[in-house]
Order: structure tokens, then C-alpha cells, then sequence
């Protein structure tokens, strides 16, 4: 069973995946390297921070 910190983070990866692949977005980062990091903070302090690779 997962964890809500792993839920949502799972979900974040999902919807920063969806974000990359958005026509607007292709357009906007013009053949340059879009890096996508999350970064998920539990009471203010940064606990996990990763890029993602699709």
C-alpha cells in the first residue's frame, strides 16, 4: 500500500509528464531541453527532489 507522500508524488509525475507534452509547451521551449524536477516538501522542508525522464 502506498504512502500519501508516494500517492502524490506519483500523481505529480503524471501531471508534470501531461504539462512536457502539451503542444503549447513544445512550442514555448523552441528545441531546447525542458528539464522536469518535482520537488515535494513536507512542512516547509524539501524531502524528495528528482527530475523526471519520460
Amino acid at each position: 500500500m502506498h504512502s500519501t507522500a508516494e500517492s502524490q508524488w506519483q500523481e505529480a509525475e503524471a501531471q508534470i509528464k501531461r504539462y512536457a507534452a502539451a503542444p503549447r509547451v513544445e512550442a514555448l521551449r523552441q528545441g531546447t531541453t525542458l528539464h522536469k524536477i518535482i520537488m515535494q516538501f513536507v512542512a516547509g522542508k524539501l524531502v524528495r527532489m528528482e527530475e523526471v525522464v519520460l
